[in-house]
């Protein structure tokens, strides 16, 4: 039958459906196309911060939420990878779960970069990783500390969203009581935009069970009636938080419940912790002490967040220095020491740049960057093993002799027996490949276990010896190439880079602290994250053979990695006023047991004056004369700061903690230590710091 010409040739014939069907397939196979992607995807994957307000130097904690509307099943992890200008700082990985229309949540914690300069963005690309389907890469913006501005964060608790504590009212403004906090209103026009304070309010039930989630907090302030309802693990957090460095104001204008009297009980157990205040206008009732690191405010009576009462708590609560609160009660602006700078006409010494010298007028316009007591090229040579331990000789003497016998007299005497010499030919090559084979098998098992691990630890005490926090700095010299796998519990671990760091540099004047990026950056991979931070969690720590890695180990409490290292314990004085020779006894002591140990006493000005014999070791170390010199060194730099204090510490006594590379938390400038240093294992150094409350203070 001929073809009609009008009649179009038929395009849909089983041929072309065929091939349809089998492009079609394979791009699903290739994950180019999904069933569930084709439309709109039944997954919604959201983050967001858990105090509002970045803190400085402080990690980020967040909370990832993964919705599945669909009913059918969905397997898989969440992952979640922060980059800052195309680099990553920090990957997590969350455990894994099924969704079947429904929605959960996962807290965790990343390492929270500066942002060097405006309009840099710190961006977390986020994942859900499912054998079942692919799905795309969503890309969320997070705010993040600025290197320019230092950022502090205080929480209240309230019962409902919209309330305000308890005990803190007002007439007029609901929030008045946030007014003294907000310190930027209170700087001169040129530092105002150096200093920010984030006042955020949070429900008692989404307050955190992990003291290591409150390093985004300075302070916090929770009235009797929240206390009430909060869940035990929510009370032994704030707890070992409070005594680990934080600040925590509790207004009690009504009856405790048993478990929360136990709380208020155990940070004001020891009057000697009491610090009394001489300002007329203290306000009647409330009661400060210093249960270790931290500060305890303890109020019965109600306060009016116009009252001038409430300003004074306001600025101790956030650790004001005295000069910066004496200058708001003389004239309603803080003074900071830097000012006086600006008119000077201080020349810039040894041929510095104006900028390079802590008196000019141009390092004084950012006065509250982070100041780095870490020097990682400086630390890590000293802290590098003095030796680097091979294959044992007999080992590899034992190899060799088992590899020529089975060449000579076995292979000889063997092949004669059946009368085949002429498979020597055979035999020997595959003699020598296999003890070949065998001794790079033995080299390597023995280089992948021959890791050294050196570290500086700093273990805070109390009188009564209770440990309070420990840093941990560690070195990790790898022998392989490959990934460490460390099983964590209720600990923070983060990188020490100094790319990450800015530039502290010793002056004529003290410390001060200058950003310059570096020509040639670390980019090698960072500290990956699985599970639920900080509570329960593996790091897998990226070893490369031979290259040395630094990172910072911060355990609020006791580091269970230090269980087998005894601590110094002794009477340490725990008075009210411990005098010098009371400490000097002590120490005396503990040379019986720990001959080597180094010590000293830090602001000792503090102590009672008594008849003091200075012992050569109670000498602070000098810099130089080798590595035990300088990790003294460390140790006091990390521990105190110069006088009169540069950088932030011209505005407040001491941080919170923060866990943060910067190591700025260590530092202690109120209140009087004893530092005693042994070497326990070499390369591995232990400082036991005793902390006493401060003196009283106006």
């Amino acid at each position: 039958m001929p073809v009609n010409a009008r009649q179009r040739p038929r395009f849909w014939t089983k041929r072309t459906a065929w091939i349809f069907a089998a492009c079609w397939l394979l791009a699903i196979v290739s994950g180019g196309i999904s069933p569930v992607a084709a439309q709109q995807t039944p997954l919604k994957l959201s983050i967001r911060r858990e105090w509002e307000g970045a803190r400085s130097c402080a990690p980020v904690s967040l909370r990832v939420f993964a919705g599945w509307s669909d009913p059918r099943l969905l397997e898989g992890r969440i992952r979640v990878e922060g980059f800052l200008e195309q680099q990553t700082m920090g990957v997590w990985t969350g455990p894994e779960t099924a969704l079947a229309g429904s929605e959960q949540h996962f807290w965790f914690m990343l390492p929270s970069p500066m942002l060097r300069y405006t309009g840099e963005r710190y961006i977390l690309k986020t994942e859900f990783l499912s054998p079942q389907q692919s799905f795309p890469v969503e890309e969320l913006d997070i705010e993040a500390w600025e290197y320019n501005r230092r950022d502090f964060v205080v929480a209240a608790v309230v019962s409902q969203p919209g309330a305000i504590p308890m005990g803190i009212g007002s007439n007029q403004d609901r929030v008045a009581y946030e007014q003294p906090l907000t310190l930027q209103q209170r700087l001169a026009p040129e530092d105002a935009s150096a200093l920010f304070v984030h006042n955020t309010r949070i429900k008692y039930t989404d307050l955190p069970s992990d003291s290591l989630r409150y390093l985004g907090l300075d302070a916090l302030i929770i009235a009797h009636d929240t206390l009430n309802l909060l869940k035990p693990d929510q009370r032994a957090a704030v707890q070992k938080w409070v005594l680990a460095g934080g600040n925590l104001l509790l207004l009690q204008t009504g009856p405790l419940q048993r478990d929360a009297e136990l709380l208020v009980r155990s940070l004001s157990r020891n009057d000697y912790t009491l610090i009394r205040r001489r300002d007329p206008r203290w306000p009647a009732g409330m009661q400060v002490f210093a249960p270790g690191l931290g500060r305890f405010f303890h109020t019965v009576n109600a306060l009016s967040g116009e009252s001038e009462g409430w300003k004074v708590v306001a600025w101790d609560l956030l650790r004001l220095h005295g000069s910066s609160r004496r200058s708001l009660n003389a004239g309603g602006r803080m003074l900071m020491p830097w000012e006086e700078l600006r008119s000077s006409s201080v020349q810039p010494q040894n041929g510095n740049q104006p900028w390079s010298d802590p008196r000019s007028p141009r390092s004084s316009t950012q006065p509250l960057r982070p100041l780095s007591r870490i020097n990682v090229d400086e630390l890590t040579p000293q802290m590098m093993p003095q030796e680097i331990r091979g294959m044992p000789f007999g080992l590899a003497a034992g190899v060799l002799a088992a590899c020529v016998l089975c060449i000579g007299p076995a292979d000889f005497l063997l092949l004669g027996l059946i009368r085949r010499r002429r498979w020597t030919w055979v035999m020997f090559p595959l003699i020598t490949l296999g003890f070949t084979a065998w001794m790079a098998q033995l080299a390597a098992e023995h280089n992948g276990q021959n890791d050294t691990r050196s570290w500086v630890s700093i273990v805070d005490i109390t009188p009564e010896n209770e440990v309070l926090r420990t840093t941990r700095i560690e070195l990790n010299y790898g022998s392989s190439s490959r990934h460490v796998v460390h099983d964590v519990h209720s600990q923070w671990w983060t990188d020490l880079r100094q790319d990450d760091l800015g530039w502290a540099q010793a002056q004529q004047y003290g410390f001060y602290n200058q950003y310059e990026p570096r020509s040639y950056p670390d980019l090698g991979p960072r500290l990956t994250y699985e599970g639920a931070v900080p509570a329960n969690y593996k790091v897998l720590e990226p070893v490369r053979q031979w290259s040395p890695r630094l990172q910072r180990i911060t355990t609020l409490g006791a580091d269970p990695a230090l269980e087998k290292y005894p601590l110094p314990r002794a009477d340490w004085g725990g008075l009210e006023k411990p005098t010098q020779g009371d400490l000097l006894q002590a120490v005396t002591a503990l040379e019986k047991d720990f001959p080597d140990a180094s010590w000293w006493l830090d602001r000792r000005k503090d102590f009672q004056a008594t008849a003091w014999t200075s012992p050569r070791k109670s000498e602070a170390p000098s810099p130089g004369g080798g590595r035990e010199a300088a990790i003294l060194t460390l140790i006091q730099n990390l521990t105190s700061y110069p006088e009169p204090s540069p950088g932030v510490f011209a505005l407040i006594t001491e941080l919170a903690p923060t866990a943060s590379p910067e190591c700025e938390d260590l530092c202690l400038t109120s209140q009087p230590s004893l530092i005693v240093v042994q070497e326990v294992e070499p390369g591995r150094f232990l400082a036991t710091r005793v902390i006493y409350p401060p003196r009283e203070r106006n």
